[in-house]
């Protein structure tokens, strides 16, 4: 029935949000990914998720696995299994396979949770918070860095990037900078359609990224953003559509204001 299904989807929604909070902010932390006595614990609640999954699943249709990446999925499993087998640390090589598909089947149930029009809109908004707080906080923690820097020397100087290596709980400030755009990506895509509220929220968590990207200190990340950025936008270009939209924009008052001489 539709109502025993949108009562299920309600009682299921905090067990989905407490576990994204968990995989960003414990599960996918320093710890748990480089010492073994914290990442079997850490594992356990995405296991259970994934065996859950997996008998509703079998149950319902809708929630079986379906992407374009199944290729992809089948051949890096296969490339860790010959790795495994010729490993000289059979164990390291196993845990980190069974990882690997453990990362594959949680990315399965995103794909399934994105699918339904009534998780969608609830895993952009935790998106939104969880980009907010993650960029909030580094910058809080790398400005305090920064004030105990400025008392050491006793002026006020051009004070350095990554101080500390800070990169909050997530290991390293490329951490960091991936969270962040990661997260906020779709969430800022999703407010920029929406009303004007909505935008004005887009560009300032755009800001909040930027910022956060820039004090990362990351040339890699840089890099990764800027390739991105020219990618993107030369995929949106190619659309006929939305370079008419282009033009248009460009022959509008408002263009002809900001370049008039």
């Amino acid at each position: 029935m539709p109502g025993q299904r949108i009562q299920g989807r309600l009682i299921a929604w905090p067990f989905v949000a407490v576990l994204a909070a968990y995989c960003l902010f414990w599960g996918g932390t320093f710890p748990p990914t480089y010492y073994a006595e914290f990442r079997v614990w850490a594992l356990i609640p995405a296991f259970a998720v994934v065996a859950i999954w997996v008998v509703v699943a079998v149950r319902s249709p809708a929630w079986r696995p379906r992407t374009a990446l199944s290729a992809a999925f089948l051949g890096a499993a296969a490339a860790f299994l010959i790795s495994s087998a010729a490993s000289r640390y059979p164990r390291l090589s196993v845990e980190y396979l069974a990882l690997a598909i453990l990362l594959a089947a949680l990315y399965l149930v995103l794909q399934r949770l994105m699918a339904s029009d009534f998780f969608r809109p609830r895993m952009v908004g935790l998106a939104a918070v969880a980009t907010v707080v993650v960029a909030l906080a580094y910058v809080a923690v790398v400005v305090a860095r920064w004030i105990a820097w400025w008392g050491l020397v006793g002026r006020l100087t051009a004070p350095p990037l990554r101080p500390f290596f800070e990169g909050l709980a997530l290991g390293n400030p490329g951490a960091v900078l991936t969270a962040s755009v990661l997260l906020g990506a779709p969430a800022i895509a999703h407010l920029a359609g929406g009303g004007r509220a909505a935008r004005v929220g887009a560009i300032a968590m755009a800001a909040v990224v930027a910022v956060a990207a820039i004090l990362s200190g990351s040339r890699a990340g840089w890099l990764a953003i800027g390739v991105a950025i020219v990618g993107t936008g030369g995929l949106w270009l190619a659309a006929p559509g939305h370079r008419a939209t282009l033009r248009a924009l460009s022959r509008s008052r408002a263009a002809q204001i900001l370049v008039a001489p």
